[in-house]
């Protein structure tokens, strides 16, 4: 049988693109970790087996930024996509001026997030932020904000759930137009209510825009590096350290390569098991 050339032709680019920038990078870093790298003559970099990986579980900066990560991952995750649901069910019920609405909500998501941490760094400032100030007329007590250990990460959380509700709310917007209006329909006729047909009917049939959505949502959590370096710089103290600003700052700025590429590899192997576990959980087992 001949073989046409034009799938060759498009994929064979694609396949060597994530080849060399997505495959080769991943086992070039596990191959790293197992050596006390030297940039300035990696030949010569000796080989140190597990060692480092003993090293990070001993290590408490790791302990610390592998807590935060996590914090971080159920915060966003857990308000972000319910969130985003809620906003989607309400859009979808206004009939006029939808797309406006739509526009405005979706508008922080193409802002570029350098900007909108800088901009929000400056509405959590502690003295002469936009936040107090607002408190300051209502009578109640300053806050701390990205200045308190205990405040800090809650408020990048906060600003990452604003930035990207507009995206959420657009894909389940598209989910909740899909489903056929003669499921809610004979959901009525049989006497269900509204909790009833949303929670029997609508939420299952949006089973794999919700998967999509949570798998999104939880490796870009994990992934969380520029919001946390532009905001607080891993600050006050380690209270918003992550892991993969703890990547960073030891493969960067400690050129301890080697041990950061094996903290690069934890968290991989983490994000991998917890999107298999989402798969499995979320798995659509009928279609319509």
């Amino acid at each position: 049988m001949k073989i046409k050339s034009f799938p060759l032709f498009v994929l064979v680019p694609i396949f060597c693109w994530y080849l060399l920038f997505v495959f080769w990078p991943v086992i070039n870093s596990a191959r790293t970790s197992f050596y006390e790298w030297n940039i300035l003559n990696p030949s010569g970099s000796p080989f140190v087996g597990l060692r480092n990986y003993k090293e990070l579980f001993q290590d408490i900066t790791f302990s610390t930024s592998f807590r935060n990560t996590f914090l971080y991952v159920i915060l966003r995750t857990g308000i972000s996509v319910p969130l985003s649901l809620a906003v989607a069910l309400l859009l979808q019920n206004i009939k006029k001026m939808r797309n406006v609405y739509m526009g405005i909500i979706f508008l922080p998501a193409i802002c570029a997030v350098a900007a909108m941490s800088v901009l929000f760094a400056w509405i959590f400032q502690p003295t002469f932020g936009l936040l107090n100030a607002i408190l300051k007329m209502l009578h109640l007590p300053p806050q701390g904000f990205l200045s308190d250990p205990k405040q800090a990460l809650i408020c990048i959380v906060a600003t990452d759930i604003w930035q990207g509700l507009g995206y959420g709310t657009i894909i389940f917007l598209a989910g909740l137009m899909e489903v056929p209006d003669m499921f809610i329909e004979a959901a009525k006729i049989d006497g269900a209510t509204s909790w009833q047909t949303f929670w029997k009917v609508t939420l299952p049939l949006l089973n794999n825009v919700t998967l999509f959505l949570l798998v999104i949502t939880l490796i870009s959590s994990f992934q969380v590096f520029d919001r946390i370096a532009v905001m607080t710089s891993g600050g006050p103290g380690k209270s918003t350290y992550v892991m993969a600003y703890f990547i960073y700052r030891y493969g960067i700025f400690h050129m301890r390569v080697g041990y950061a590429s094996a903290a690069a590899i934890i968290m991989f192997l983490i994000i991998i098991s917890f999107t298999l576990l989402q798969l499995r959980i979320f798995k659509t087992r009928w279609e319509y």
